[in-house]
């Protein structure tokens, strides 16, 4: 009797060790950077910014305001804003995005798939965080003109 006793606590003691393991390898996951292979060459259009305590939208982009990024292979970034066309570097170091963009230089990537991209930041002189919100564009919706003229000369 003792014995069975003992080899169920024994089993049931591994099991639990398994178990925790397991969960601890899935809860480090969270802390893990994104998959780079969805950031690397990828071009995002803005759509809103919401303020993320309050879960209240504070901008909307629309035909005054157009935003787009084109994060390329080599570490730099191209930004169209309004019609102006701006270039600078990136990094990324687990889930922080090193990328400047109106007096912020570092963003936390809440979301990152194949359609979304959503960056959250912290300002300064304001009170709690705010996240940009952005999908994914193909290379004939980016307003990037080298884009433009690798995906014409592919196609010929």
């Amino acid at each position: 009797m003792r014995n069975a006793i003992w080899w169920r606590m024994a089993v049931i003691g591994l099991f639990s060790t398994f178990f925790m393991q397991l969960t601890a390898q899935e809860a480090g996951a969270v802390f893990n950077g994104p998959d780079e292979r969805l950031f690397v060459e990828s071009k995002w259009r803005y759509t809103y910014t919401l303020h993320a305590e309050s879960n209240t939208i504070i901008h909307k982009a629309d035909k005054a305001y157009e935003f787009f990024l084109y994060f390329r292979y080599d570490y730099t970034y191209q930004e169209f804003l309004n019609g102006k066309l701006t270039r600078g570097n990136w990094s990324l170091n687990g889930r922080s995005l090193f990328y400047s963009f109106q007096h912020v230089n570092k963003f936390e990537i809440v979301q990152l798939n194949k359609s979304l991209l959503v960056l959250e930041f912290t300002q300064k002189n304001s009170k709690g965080k705010y996240q940009y919100h952005f999908v994914r564009v193909d290379s004939k919706d980016a307003p990037f003109v080298e884009a433009r003229q690798r995906a014409a000369r592919s196609a010929r």
